[in-house]
């Protein structure tokens, strides 16, 4: 069974489609149709302004069992950076498909029926984000989404509770404007628990917090969980996701 929910502050409507199959049957609109993008752009606005405080905070950093660090805000107890921020994935550029690969754990998806796109790594030379960046150069596209699905570590999943919120932090540029969700899906069982966010940018930086307070997980059969960034629409454009990390601290008990 899958079950959609939305955050606290939107309605049912950001309930969103369970797999790349069901974006091929419905645009990325129509699985926020009926949210209150208003509420959602106000969400997006509180993470961003709660991420700028921590900022101002000394970090500390936290090593994956492959020894790639992430910094951490106060309060954070694990990060993970995926593998294609992190390491070279050989091919200079490579032409996106359905379900391309894009190194270890990463794959892309979209719902095209005619497209061209290209893929690029990028060497970063960016003061404090990753070592490489990846860059989509969309020269056609008739197709509704354009997403990147990350599956998370297994020392992430194992160590996963309700009591934590998760974080995606996402730095990004793009020739032309275009709208990014980000959707957290947990799998335990047969069931796959599914959280939607827009996320809102500012100065090239987005912020999403996932809260699974809110979520029916069962923490002793939590088997996979992945993490989608879809781009809605891309149209003729260039997208350049300097860094992407995804952070975890324990909520507040009061």
């Amino acid at each position: 069974m899958i079950r959609r929910i939305a955050m606290p502050g939107s309605t049912a409507g950001a309930r969103v489609w369970s797999s790349a199959a069901m974006f091929q049957k419905a645009g990325a609109a129509d699985w926020v149709r009926g949210t209150g993008m208003s509420r959602l752009g106000r969400l997006g606005s509180m993470a961003l302004q709660l991420g700028r405080r921590g900022d101002r905070l000394p970090h500390r950093t936290h090593e994956d069992s492959a020894g790639r660090a992430v910094a951490l805000a106060p309060g954070y107890d694990w990060g993970w950076r995926p593998l294609p921020w992190v390491e070279a994935l050989g091919a200079e550029a490579r032409t996106v498909a359905n379900q391309t690969n894009a190194g270890e754990g990463a794959n892309l998806f979209h719902d095209c029926s005619d497209s061209e796109i290209t893929l690029r790594q990028l060497r970063s030379d960016a003061p404090g984000s990753a070592d490489f960046a990846l860059q989509f150069e969309v020269s056609r596209f008739d197709g509704s989404f354009l997403s990147v699905v990350l599956d998370m570590p297994d020392e992430g999943v194992r160590s996963l509770r309700h009591r934590h919120v998760l974080r995606l932090d996402v730095s990004l540029e793009s020739d032309e404007p275009v709208r990014v969700f980000s959707r957290i899906n947990i799998k335990f069982g047969p069931n796959v628990e599914q959280v939607v966010q827009e996320l809102v940018f500012n100065d090239g930086r987005g912020v999403a917090e996932f809260d699974l307070a809110y979520s029916q997980i069962n923490e002793k059969r939590l088997e996979k969980v992945w993490v989608d960034l879809i781009f809605e629409k891309p149209g003729v454009n260039r997208m350049l996701v300097r860094d992407l990390t995804l952070t975890r601290r324990p909520r507040a008990e009061f």
